[in-house]
């Protein structure tokens, strides 16, 4: 397994434009009632938690916020693709490093084309 750590300071997306939390919440309820592991959709309860607290920022990494980069997911990643990597989330690291470098990989992968 590779270390997420790795990637810290590395990873960059183009500018996508911040969302308001009540409305980055309702998406992010619509994404896990779609979803159908327990734990992928307990990782996306997590997730949500975290939602304007420090939990959701990562420093090391252009101060990308977990649950706006989730909610993007949900937008132009394929629902299948996001289970699997909430689902991978949740049973071999939770931090922050290991959130955004999984999402990051998942908009570098399916909305740049």
């Amino acid at each position: 397994m590779k270390n997420v750590h790795e990637f810290d300071g590395q990873l960059k997306l183009p500018y996508l434009p911040d969302v308001a939390i009540p409305k980055r919440r309702w998406v992010l309820a619509e994404l896990q009632t779609s979803m159908t592991h327990k734990e992928a959709k307990d990782m996306c309860v997590i997730i949500t938690r975290q939602i304007g607290k420090a939990q959701d920022v990562d420093p090391k990494n252009n101060n990308y916020e977990s649950s706006l980069l989730l909610m993007y997911c949900f937008l132009w990643v394929p629902p299948e693709a996001i289970e699997e990597q909430l689902l991978d989330m949740f049973r071999t690291g939770r931090c922050i490093q290991g959130q955004i470098v999984r999402l990051v990989q998942l908009l570098l992968a399916f909305a740049s084309g």
